[in-house]
């Protein structure tokens, strides 16, 4: 049997926008994102769990956070050469400090594009790997970055900030 060494394979998404807007002081982010995911081997996948890690990185303008997310997998069998989704979404509460970078003023940041990074790993009969017909081994990590652009809710965060 032959063991290919553990790897990260690539995912992709499509997300809405980044939605900023404001409550008590405090920002209010929301967004949503589909993550596509591709079975490779030629076995079908049930899959039984996912464990997901969700994250927007640093940009020039903001700090990196790990918002709140909930996921929903939509997909709990993907054929063999297929596709599967998963469906995440972002929602935080956060102090403009704990997201606005140096000197940035939350109006600055209407267009502004933010890396979004998920890591997933699949489960599949409750293992992270799949053997298919040949013998060959697929890890079952994967990760997908998007960047996105944020979009600015003005009169709610003027009214509340």
């Amino acid at each position: 049997m032959e063991v290919k060494p553990p790897s990260v394979q690539t995912a992709f998404m499509d997300c809405s926008d980044l939605v900023l807007s404001a409550e008590r002081g405090n920002l209010i982010l929301d967004m949503s994102c589909e993550v596509y995911f591709t079975n490779p081997t030629d076995v079908e996948w049930r899959i039984t769990d996912v464990v997901t890690e969700a994250r927007i990185l640093k940009g020039q303008y903001t700090q990196e956070i790990t918002p709140e997310f909930s996921d929903t997998l939509l997909t709990p069998t993907v054929p063999a050469k297929g596709t599967g989704r998963l469906q995440v979404n972002f929602h935080d509460t956060l102090p403009a400090s704990g997201f606005l970078g140096k000197s940035v003023k939350i109006g600055d940041l209407a267009g502004v594009s933010v890396p979004v990074e998920v890591d997933l790993t699949l489960e599949v009969n409750g293992k992270t790997y799949v053997v298919d017909s040949q013998g060959n081994t697929w890890s079952l990590k994967y990760r997908a970055i998007k960047m996105v652009e944020i979009s600015i809710e003005e009169n709610k965060i003027v009214m509340d900030l």
